[in-house]
């Protein structure tokens, strides 16, 4: 769980959190997979607000 992080940049506008109180704190996580077929390598744009991605996670399903 992420709600108890925060970061640093408050938003201008404020989001319910994940306890139900406003927040001022929020991004978000967007995920697009890759691959046509399960399972599928994805990547994922972490921004902070609404402010453009900050950051980029890429994944490769492990499979044995």
């Amino acid at each position: 769980m992420l709600q108890n992080m925060s970061s640093s940049v408050r938003c201008d506008t404020y989001r319910e959190g994940a306890d139900g109180k406003p927040t001022y704190h929020w991004g978000r996580f967007k995920v697009t997979f890759l691959d046509p077929k399960f399972p599928s390598r994805w990547k994922a744009d972490i921004s902070l607000c609404d402010r453009d991605p900050m950051m980029t996670l890429n994944g490769t399903p492990v499979t044995q």
